[in-house]
């Protein structure tokens, strides 16, 4: 009878072991996760950051709905946003290589400015669209084909209705 109590307490000692334990291993893998959560959150990010929406949507689908008190459904939207910019920026450049001006400015307008990759590029092509349109408006116009002129920077202008460098190139050819 004496070894009992010295045998309850030696379980009980075990339990209260075996419970720390425990306890601390997933204490530890709390750590662990929200570290790893976020250093694929961040990876993610940089991935955005250099175009490839692809390996940042992979990496997207396996995080939790929010990391660091970011909502995950806002950037999946954000990164939705993202591809459908880049796609809008592939379909004007293989517009313009086909020779569709007017399409392939419709598309590049369609490119936002949060897109880093594509932003910047879409406004050069628009702004070498612009200038070629408004140089055949031009000669339309010393040719005697003012209509034709007027079509042309109208049809631009449905695009892009308050860009000035269109609207001053309309004037120009309604004043000749």
């Amino acid at each position: 009878s004496a070894e009992r109590p010295s045998k309850r307490k030696g379980a009980a000692l075990f339990l209260v072991a075996a419970a720390a334990a425990i306890a601390l291993t997933l204490f530890a893998f709390r750590i662990y996760d929200g570290v790893n959560t976020k250093r694929n959150y961040d990876k993610a990010q940089s991935y955005i950051a250099m175009g490839d929406y692809a390996a940042a949507e992979a990496i997207y689908d396996d995080l939790p709905p929010t990391v660091d008190n970011v909502d995950m459904a806002l950037k999946i939207q954000e990164l939705e946003t993202l591809k459908a910019s880049d796609a809008a920026y592939k379909k004007g450049l293989a517009l313009s290589r086909a020779g569709d001006s007017l399409a392939a400015y419709g598309a590049y307008k369609e490119v936002v400015k949060e897109d880093r990759t594509n932003y910047a590029n879409a406004k050069v092509m628009m702004e070498s669209i612009q200038s070629e349109a408004i140089a055949r408006a031009n000669r339309y116009v010393e040719e005697g084909k003012k209509k034709d002129a007027e079509e042309l920077l109208d049809a631009f202008l449905t695009l892009d209705p308050k860009n000035v460098r269109l609207l001053q190139a309309k004037d120009a050819v309604l004043t000749k």
